[in-house]
């Protein structure tokens, strides 16, 4: 529940996280996209006993945008692994 108004920061793995696996190879390895979205650590095999989901931009930002919110923040960050990317957004309960 947010009342009108109210500020909403959400911060989510960017959906290219989930795209990639890390080939080993004897040049030292490479990522490759392989996967579809929306993610599920399930579908794959070698998981472990965890799930993660990952979602498309479509469901983190469209989502909000279908509920009345008004985004007026966007924010990126790369970690040291290229695929570790996170983004944040900023919105206003109308």
């Amino acid at each position: 529940m947010l009342k009108d108004n109210g500020i909403f920061i959400m911060m989510a793995p960017n959906p290219v996280n989930y795209l990639c696996d890390f080939v080993d190879d004897e040049a030292g390895g490479y990522y490759k996209a392989i996967h579809r979205m929306p993610y599920c650590s399930s579908d794959h095999a070698g998981q472990g006993n965890w799930i993660e989901y990952g979602h498309t931009m479509e469901d983190y930002i469209g989502i909000q945008l279908s509920c009345g919110f008004l985004l007026n923040g966007y924010l990126e960050c790369q970690l040291e692994d290229i695929t570790e990317l996170h983004f944040m957004t900023r919105a206003v309960k109308k």
